[in-house]
């Protein structure tokens, strides 16, 4: 049965060792670097729980600027969601080609799969919840178009209700007993897949049941090389119009496809089954291309390395030796 896992990120009592003790803790999910403005006589502080099959963070962070690169995407080879809560300071966002403000009451939605860069120029205090994207079920191929979104929790009743039930497991999570642990996650989840906005494809064509169907069914066919816009079309009864709209701002229903099967890839690459790793080959055939060079040339250009290059998603131990490793540890063990 499941426990709630706490650790504490303890700051060094010397100012002049503080970043670089923040930037090593952080460093598993962002690179950091820091600012004019960066000020550390007040020590960053940071609370992180393993729930269930999520992790809850608890942070107060100085001026910086946080970067999730592709390259960093492909090497971890996690396919997580983060949910950034805002409750003090302020920070520019840049993701999908698009530069959005965020501050206290906003809620930054973040696909891990996905670069984005986040620069604050003063002090952010904040609420996270990060949890693997097959959580959320009916919404999983929302996540595409929502990467880098930014909406207000207390305007929302939905956000708001899971930005209170998260700081109250933060703030409660000690008195947990084992067997309340994974119904609590799994409550949360609910709530983050709840609270997310409807992308504007669906929203224009009228129709989300026919999006989640589609998006469903091509996530459980990535390994068929013949998914393609006809198949989907012949099965859905649907004109090739109708989905392409459906898929407008993932670049088509095609370009949907390719992203999605190169994710799969990058998680079959980086994460060993018994510390085996798969043949490229294999990969390839598993996730519908065609062959090995197709796949190659194909992950290449999404993530910037070569496939045999994907290995430093290994896990760690969940609770890790070091502090240093838990973040690491956790945010795999999540992918597993």
């Amino acid at each position: 049965m499941p426990s709630l896992i706490r650790h504490d990120f303890t700051a060094p009592d010397r100012p002049d060792e503080r970043w670089e003790a923040w930037r090593s803790h952080v460093e598993p999910a962002f690179d950091l670097a820091p600012k004019p403005e960066t000020d550390l006589t007040t020590p960053p502080a940071m609370t992180t729980l393993l729930v269930g099959n999520m992790i809850l963070g608890d942070i107060a962070a100085p001026a910086q600027i946080q970067e999730r690169s592709l390259r960093r995407t492909a090497l971890q080879g996690v396919d997580h969601l983060l949910l950034r809560f805002y409750t003090k300071g302020r920070s520019r966002v840049e993701a999908n080609g698009l530069t959005r403000q965020v501050g206290a009451n906003d809620v930054l939605v973040h696909d891990f799969g996905q670069p984005i860069l986040v620069d604050s120029d003063s002090p952010v205090e904040s609420i996270s919840v990060l949890f693997p994207r097959t959580l959320l079920g009916d919404r999983l191929g929302a996540l595409d178009a929502l990467h880098g979104t930014v909406f207000g929790y207390r305007t929302d009743p939905v956000a708001q209700m899971l930005f209170s039930y998260l700081a109250g497991i933060i703030a409660n999570g000690n008195a947990l007993a084992p067997h309340q642990v994974q119904p609590m996650a799994e409550a949360a989840a609910k709530l983050c897949t709840a609270c997310l906005p409807a992308t504007g494809a669906a929203e224009r064509t009228g129709d989300l049941a026919a999006s989640i169907e589609v998006r469903g069914f091509i996530q459980s066919a990535l390994g068929d090389p013949g998914l393609d816009v006809e198949s989907l079309a012949a099965r859905f009864a649907m004109s090739r119009a109708s989905l392409y709209r459906l898929f407008s701002e993932e670049g088509g229903v095609q370009a949907y496809i390719r992203e999605r099967r190169l994710m799969k890839a990058m998680r079959l690459l980086s994460q060993p089954v018994e510390g085996v790793r798969p043949r490229i080959s294999s990969v390839a055939y598993a996730c519908g291309f065609a062959d090995a060079k197709t796949f190659s040339r194909a992950f290449t250009t999404r993530f910037g390395i070569l496939p045999k290059d994907a290995r430093a998603g290994e896990s760690e131990t969940a609770t890790g030796e070091r502090a240093d490793d838990v973040l690491h540890g956790w945010i795999n063990r999540l992918a597993a």
